[in-house]
């Protein structure tokens, strides 16, 4: 009996069921090139500087925020009409 060639499988998108990844290294590869073109090689450092410093103040907020309890927001205060009270509806201009 003749036994089935082993399949072989790809890395496949977690996207996109059934997909193959949308970029390779050769692609992140000329991606980089390209902003290097773009950008120039003396404001890249500062970009990617800056870039950073965005990534830790964006991740220590987040920390701070996934640790703050949840509270109840203030009693809201319950306004109620008194006869004589002029009330117009939603849809009516504004005078």
């Amino acid at each position: 009996m003749r036994r089935s060639a082993p399949v072989r499988r790809t890395a496949r998108s977690p996207l996109l069921p059934g997909a193959h990844p949308v970029f390779g290294l050769s692609e992140l590869a000329i991606l980089l090139l390209v902003v290097i073109v773009v950008l120039g090689v003396k404001r890249l450092p500062g970009l990617v500087r800056s870039a950073g410093r965005a990534s830790r103040v964006l991740r220590s907020e987040a920390r701070a925020t996934g640790d703050a309890p949840l509270t109840d927001p203030a009693d809201p205060k319950l306004i109620r009409a008194r006869p004589g009270d002029w009330t117009r509806e939603r849809d009516e201009p504004a005078a």
